[in-house]
C-alpha cells in the first residue's frame, strides 16, 4: 500500500510529529510519501520515507500566484506517486487536497482521510473558512478527530464517517517520575502566540510570586509574541524571576525536575507539550480549553488540575495548591505517568492502520 501524507512542513509542531511517527512506523510495511511546503526538516525520518516539496524553486512573492503553484505541484506529485490513499493534516494542505478531489477526476478516485488537529471553532473562524467546510469537507472518505468536541463541530454525515484517535505519547519522554526534591520552577512549553496565552500564566505568577519568592517561571518556545511578552514582563519588574528559554533540543532534561508544568492556552487540539509533561510525571495544570484535549488527558484532582480558560485567579489558586502541598502534587504526577501508558505509540499506530484499511475496503472499486 502506498500512503501520501499531506501537511504544511516538517518543522517542529504537533501535527508534524504525528506524521513523522506514523511514517516511521508504517514504512516498515508500506510505501510512505510526505508532501507539503517542505523547505526544512527538523525530525529524524526513516530513509524509506520519500519527502516531496510543493514549493516551487522560483517562488513568487504574490500570495495568490504562489498558492496556485503549490496547488499545481501537489496535483502533479499525487498523479506521479499514484497512492492508494491520501491523509491530509492542517487547514491549508487539507483545503488543497479537497479542492483537487472535488474538481479533478483522477484525484477524486483516490480515498482521502482528513485529520483535524485543532479546535474547529478557532481554525474555521471566518466566512471563507466556513464556506470551505460547507462545500468541500464532505468530499473526504474518512475523518480522524482527537476529541468528541472537535467531531461535534461538523455535520452528521461527516461524523458518521469519523473516528477519534488521540496523539500517541512521545517514547523519548517515557520515564519514571523524578523521585527527589523538585526544583522551585514553574515551566511551560509552546509557541509564543495569542492562542497559547502565556500572558495569563505570567499574570498568575505575578499574583503568587511575592508570597513564594523562591519560585521562577521558565517559558520555553519561540514565536511572534516574544517581544511583546518580554516587554510585559519588564513592565511588571519580574525579569529577574521570569525567563524566556527559547527552543531547546533537550527539553526533557530541562524540565524533568520542575515543580510543575502549566498550559495556559485558549484553545488546543491534543497538546503534545502537556502530554510529554504528564508522561514524565511532572505535576500538571492546564486550562480546560476547547476542543477538549486537556480534559481528555487530565482527570482533575487525580492526574492533574484543570482550570477555566482566561481565569487568572483560578490558575493562581491551582499553582498555589501545588506549591503548598507538594505531596499531593507529586502523587498527581505519578498517577499521570501511569495513566499515559494507554497512549503508547504501538496502541495509537495500530488504531491508525486499522482505520486506513477500513477506508480502503469501503472504497474498493
Amino acid at each position: 500500500m502506498k500512503i501520501i501524507f499531506c501537511l504544511g512542513g516538517l518543522t517542529k509542531g504537533g501535527a508534524e510529529r504525528v506524521v513523522v511517527n506514523l511514517s516511521n512506523k508504517l514504512c516498515a510495511k508500506h510505501e510512505i510519501v510526505i508532501i507539503g511546503d517542505i523547505t526544512k526538516i527538523e525530525y529524524d525520518i526513516d530513509k524509506k520515507v520519500k519527502i516531496r516539496s510543493i514549493v516551487s524553486k522560483n517562488r513568487s512573492k504574490n500570495f495568490f500566484i504562489s498558492n496556485i503553484k503549490r496547488l499545481v505541484n501537489m496535483y502533479k506529485i499525487i498523479l506521479e506517486e499514484s497512492p492508494d490513499i491520501i491523509i491530509a493534516f492542517l487547514k491549508e494542505p487539507t483545503a488543497r487536497v479537497l479542492f483537487l478531489k472535488k474538481f479533478f477526476a483522477k484525484i477524486r478516485r483516490i480515498p482521502l482521510i482528513i485529520s483535524v488537529r485543532n479546535d474547529p471553532n478557532s481554525i474555521f473562524n471566518n466566512a471563507i473558512n466556513k464556506l470551505a467546510v460547507k462545500f468541500l469537507y464532505d468530499e473526504a472518505d474518512g475523518y480522524i478527530f482527537q476529541t468528541n468536541e472537535a467531531k461535534e463541530y461538523f455535520i452528521e454525515s461527516i461524523q458518521k464517517k469519523s473516528i477519534i484517535i488521540p496523539n500517541p505519547i512521545n517514547p523519548e519522554f517515557v520515564c519514571e517520575p523524578w523521585s527527589g526534591k523538585r526544583d522551585s520552577t514553574i515551566v511551560t512549553v509552546g509557541r509564543l502566540s495569542e492562542e497559547k496565552n502565556q500572558k495569563l500564566l505570567i499574570d498568575a505568577f505575578a499574583k503568587i510570586t511575592e508570597k513564594y519568592d523562591k519560585y521562577q517561571l521558565l517559558i520555553y518556545g519561540d514565536g511572534g509574541k516574544k517581544e511583546e511578552l518580554l516587554q510585559y514582563v519588564e513592565s511588571l519588574k519580574l525579569d529577574n524571576k521570569i525567563f524566556f528559554k527559547g527552543v531547546v533540543n533537550n527539553i526533557k532534561d530541562e524540565i524533568y525536575k520542575a515543580g510543575m508544568f502549566v498550559l495556559s492556552s485558549n484553545f488546543e487540539g491534543m497538546p503534545n507539550a502537556l502530554m510529554e509533561a504528564l508522561t514524565m510525571g511532572i505535576p500538571c495544570i492546564s486550562t480546560d480549553c476547547p476542543c477538549g484535549g486537556p480534559k481528555f488527558l487530565i482527570q482533575t484532582g487525580k492526574t492533574g488540575l484543570l482550570v477555566p480558560i482566561k481565569d487568572v485567579n483560578e490558575l493562581a489558586k491551582a499553582m498555589t495548591i501545588f506549591i503548598e502541598d507538594k505531596k499531593f502534587a507529586n502523587q498527581l504526577g505519578k498517577n499521570a505517568n501511569e495513566a499515559m501508558k494507554m497512549l503508547s505509540p504501538d496502541i495509537i499506530n495500530e488504531k491508525w492502520e486499522k482505520y486506513i484499511y477500513k477506508i480502503l475496503e469501503e472504497n474498493k472499486g
